[in-house]
C-alpha cells in the first residue's frame, strides 16, 4: 500500500500597505489690525496757547499734530473756519514764526558749517574729542536750510520781508519811479491811485501855467 504524505499548506501572510497620509495645512488666521482711533480733542483756550506757542518757536504744524493729547491737522482747519478768535490768534503765531525764522538764519550764518572727521566709517578722535572739520557739504546744507527760512519768512510777513518791485512812469516833468508792493489789500491799491492821480494833476496844473 502507498503511503500518502501529507502536504501541510504554508499561510502566505499579505503584508499591510500603510498609505502615509497627507500633511494637513494648518490654516492660520490673519490678525486684524484694529485702526487707530481718531484723535477727538475739544476746542480750548489751553490747547489754542499750546499749538501757537509751538509755531511762534519756530516748529511745524504737522509735528505738533502728530503728538499725543493735541488736534489733528484737519481738525485745526476747521477750528480756523469756526472760531474768528483763534483765526485771528493763529495769524498772529504764523507772523512771529517769521521773527523766528528770521533769527535762525542769522545764527546759521554765524556758526561754522563743522562736521566730524571720518575714517573707515568711525569718527576721528583725539583725546576723547572728535576732530570736526568744515566741509562744501556742511555749507551747502547750510545754505539750503537759510534759503528755506527766508522763503517761509517772505510768505508769512511778506509786507515785511517781501521784495518790492518798482515801476517807472512818466509825468509831464519827466520819468518817476513808483514803488508798487507785491501784495497789496483793495484799500491800499485805490489809497495809492489816488495819491498817484493826485501827483499828476498838480503837475498838469503847473505844466499849462508855464506854457
Amino acid at each position: 500500500m502507498a503511503i500518502k504524505k501529507k502536504t501541510t499548506k504554508k499561510k502566505v501572510t499579505k503584508k499591510k500597505v500603510t498609505r502615509k497620509k497627507a500633511p494637513v495645512k494648518k490654516t492660520t488666521r490673519k490678525k486684524t489690525t484694529r485702526k487707530a482711533p481718531a484723535k477727538r480733542v475739544n476746542y480750548t483756550p489751553a490747547i489754542v496757547n499750546r499749538l501757537c506757542d509751538w509755531l511762534i518757536s519756530g516748529k511745524s504744524l504737522r509735528s505738533f499734530c502728530s503728538k499725543t493729547g493735541t488736534p489733528s491737522k484737519s481738525t485745526v482747519m476747521r477750528w480756523l473756519l469756526k472760531f474768528e478768535d483763534f483765526r485771528d490768534q493763529y495769524a498772529i503765531a504764523r507772523t512771529m514764526q517769521a521773527e523766528t525764522h528770521v533769527d535762525e538764519m542769522i545764527e546759521i550764518a554765524d556758526t561754522e558749517c563743522k562736521q566730524p572727521i571720518v575714517h573707515e566709517g568711525k569718527a576721528v578722535e583725539v583725546n576723547g574729542k572728535i576732530l570736526m572739520t568744515v566741509t562744501s557739504a556742511g555749507v551747502s546744507h547750510a545754505r539750503l536750510r537759510i534759503e528755506t527760512r527766508k522763503w517761509v519768512a517772505v510768505k508769512m510777513a511778506p509786507k515785511k520781508y517781501g521784495e518790492q518791485e518798482k515801476h517807472v512812469i512818466k509825468s509831464p516833468e519827466g520819468t518817476g519811479v513808483l514803488k508798487i508792493p507785491t501784495i497789496a489789500t483793495m484799500d491800499e491799491w485805490d489809497k495809492m491811485n489816488d495819491e498817484n492821480n493826485a501827483d499828476l494833476l498838480e503837475k498838469e496844473k503847473v505844466y499849462k501855467v508855464d506854457e
